[in-house]
């Protein structure tokens, strides 16, 4: 199965043979096209493949300007193509755009293609190759920052490609590595600045990471979001020779385990006591709280 398989987003990298790989990969350094063999040319110092598809080269040049905008959907899908018109002329894809595939398949996220299959493609593109050329060294190099979520290397260093590589326990993330967002949107309400205060401070943030940590010993997911909401209710209390109002803050319960309760304890611990006020009244307070691994 050629490479269209393993970028196809219906069949979403399912290939169950690997891609061809010639003998002597092109790209081979050369000082004449006699130093190339058979069908090839040296084009820059560098054995080409002289059978092409044109439109195979137009649609890879997209996926490649597709990635650079960061529009990884469309990079996947040109790419796709691409292979598609090469397939149509009975070619594989050169290895350059087959590592540039592989680098936006990896780029891209779980969410769009599944990490082990995008892995497959970069081995693929190695295989394909020759070491420390520039589409391959690429390829590689996005695949490396992932090689702490549980990546065999071993596998990599086989002759043909594997149908898993995320096959090891992933190392656990040190607190450095996570990146906290917390956000809480203004109101004007009586006692809400005070609360707020109270949760937007250093304790917030620290326990924040530590809960994700807690959590992905569990699950291992690279991010986490929480919707934490704190409810405020005041009423009125009769001192005797004069009255009051005092609001007591509270957090709406999140039974359970995970990033978003264990945030809920921690917010509930940093509530502080009861705030004065001028009248009844009662709002919410919706606390936004993400965390991922960068």
């Amino acid at each position: 199965m050629s490479a269209l398989g393993m970028l196809s987003p219906c069949a979403l990298f399912s290939s169950e043979e690997p891609v061809h790989v010639e003998d002597r990969p092109a790209g081979e350094t050369c000082s004449s096209s006699a130093d190339c063999g058979q069908d090839r040319a040296c084009v820059e110092s560098r054995c080409q493949t002289l059978e092409t598809s044109i439109a195979g080269e137009l649609l890879a040049a997209a996926g490649h300007e597709l990635y650079l905008a960061g529009d990884m959907r469309g990079a996947i899908d040109a790419y796709n193509e691409s292979f598609i018109s090469f397939e149509r002329k009975g070619l594989i894809a050169p290895p350059d755009i087959l590592c540039e595939a592989a680098e936006t398949a990896i780029a891209a996220g779980d969410a769009e293609i599944p990490r082990d299959q995008a892995a497959r493609l970069v081995h693929e593109c190695a295989l394909a190759s020759l070491p420390f050329s520039k589409a391959r060294t690429a390829a590689l190099e996005a695949l490396s920052r992932l090689r702490h979520d549980g990546l065999s290397l071993e596998r990599l260093d086989r002759d043909a490609p594997a149908d898993a590589y995320f096959t090891n326990r992933p190392a656990r993330p040190s607190p450095e590595t996570v990146a906290v967002s917390i956000s809480i949107n203004d109101s004007k309400d009586q006692g809400y600045s005070d609360v707020r205060e109270r949760l937007e401070g250093g304790p917030l943030r620290v326990a924040a990471v530590d809960c994700f940590l807690q959590a992905w010993e569990l699950t291992q997911a690279r991010a986490a979001e929480a919707v934490i909401e704190v409810n405020f209710r005041s009423r009125l209390r009769d001192m005797g020779s004069y009255d009051i109002y005092e609001g007591t803050p509270t957090v709406a319960e999140q039974p359970g385990e995970g990033f978003g309760p264990c945030v809920a304890r921690v917010v509930e611990a940093n509530l502080g006591d009861s705030v004065r006020v001028r009248r009844t009244l009662s709002w919410t307070m919706p606390i936004h709280v993400s965390a991922s691994i960068q």
